[in-house]
């Protein structure tokens, strides 16, 4: 599904446009990509794994389009890729009431409100899809800015998924399962 462009001012007065993704944004969506996951540790991908092919990316970005399950929206300033947000709901009868999501902000851009905005249009969509009850995502234990965030937007800590996920210096932390309920 498409989000539609809007333009709003953070609080600094920075003018940022949040959109989906388009195909001709692939180079800049990889390019922010690289400059995310450089940047923190808190990602599962790491600024030294491969970057993957513009091709892939390009479909990537025209899976959400055509989906009919998922929403990604952009944050642009001045032409450059600030953040990025996905909510992809559950399809089978099962899980239909579960949305996931996944949010990702290029340092620079930390503490303007990108993120809490994000968060906002990513509820917004949740509310308006028929059945959904159940926010989720899941993020690093030790991600406690990350987790600031996510307590701000309601969501709580579910489950501990212990030693889940490696760190760049090879340690093993745990990963919390975070939900909000709609």
């Amino acid at each position: 599904m498409t989000f539609e462009e809007k333009k709003i001012t953070l609080e600094n007065g920075i003018v940022a446009t949040f959109r989906s993704p388009r195909v001709e944004d692939a180079e800049a969506m990889l390019d922010y990509l690289a400059a995310v996951s450089s940047e923190t540790d808190f990602l599962m991908r790491r600024g030294c794994d491969p970057r993957p092919d513009i091709e892939s990316e390009k479909k990537w970005i025209s899976s959400g389009i055509d989906s009919p399950d998922s929403v990604k929206i952009l944050c642009e300033i001045d032409g450059v890729v600030a953040g990025n947000c996905e909510i992809m709901f559950k399809s089978m009868y099962r899980t239909s009431h579960r949305a996931t999501i996944a949010i990702a902000i290029r340092k620079k851009y930390w503490g303007l409100g990108i993120g809490t905005l994000m968060f906002e249009k990513m509820e917004k969509i949740a509310r308006a899809r028929d059945g959904v009850t159940l926010m989720e995502l899941e993020c690093f234990a030790n991600n406690t800015r990350a987790q600031a965030l996510y307590k701000k937007m309601g969501f709580k800590i579910d489950y501990v998924h212990h030693d889940a996920l490696r760190t760049a210096d090879g340690t093993l932390t745990d990963e919390y399962g975070m939900v909000k309920k709609l």
